[in-house]
């Protein structure tokens, strides 16, 4: 079978990278300078609500790495999906879709006002982001690693997947472990 073409970064893609990384730093931006910082003094808690802020930066980016690796030329749809960055984009994407929808459901049926949820509840959302996505792409990884469906990552666009996956499941276990002590 042969492999995949190695594929060269671009100007577009640095276009696009560009301004998913001025997304993503603004969303994490948007976290860090909530009201709720002030009231939290410097504690394993406040680096635990500092680290789940990192939602905001991770899923940005993950999503932009999805449209990058969507751009042509690329492979057929369903290569792409089983790529590092299909894996991490479609993960980060299914969950903050699913995620979104109940949340606004339940704002809705509850009365939950959007003052209230960013007073400091965004960042149980983004607890609830992190540990379902970093449990998604682990999964989704385990089963291709176990399937013997690993390939070998064919450009940047895979190592950049990569790291990213690596960073979803590092925050998830940072997460879990935080909730258990």
């Amino acid at each position: 079978m042969p492999s995949t073409p190695r594929r060269d970064a671009t100007i577009a893609d640095a276009m696009v990278l560009t301004a998913g990384t001025a997304v993503a730093f603004t969303c994490w931006r948007s976290i860090i300078w909530m009201p709720v910082w002030s009231g939290l003094p410097n504690s394993p808690q406040w680096y635990y609500f500092q680290a789940l802020g990192m939602v905001a930066f991770l899923a940005p980016l993950s999503l932009t790495l999805l449209v990058i690796a969507l751009r042509p030329p690329r492979p057929r749809l369903g290569r792409v999906a089983s790529t590092p960055a299909g894996v991490v984009g479609f993960s980060v994407l299914f969950v903050l879709a699913v995620d979104t929808a109940l949340l606004v459901t339940v704002m809705g049926l509850v009365g939950f006002s959007l003052a209230t949820f960013t007073d400091g509840k965004v960042l149980y959302f983004c607890r609830l982001l992190a540990e379902q996505t970093g449990m998604a792409i682990g999964s989704a990884w385990f089963i291709r690693v176990t399937c013997g469906r690993c390939h070998k990552p064919t450009g940047w666009v895979d190592y950049t997947g990569l790291v990213l996956g690596a960073c979803w499941i590092l925050l998830a276990v940072a997460s879990i472990v935080f909730t258990l002590l």
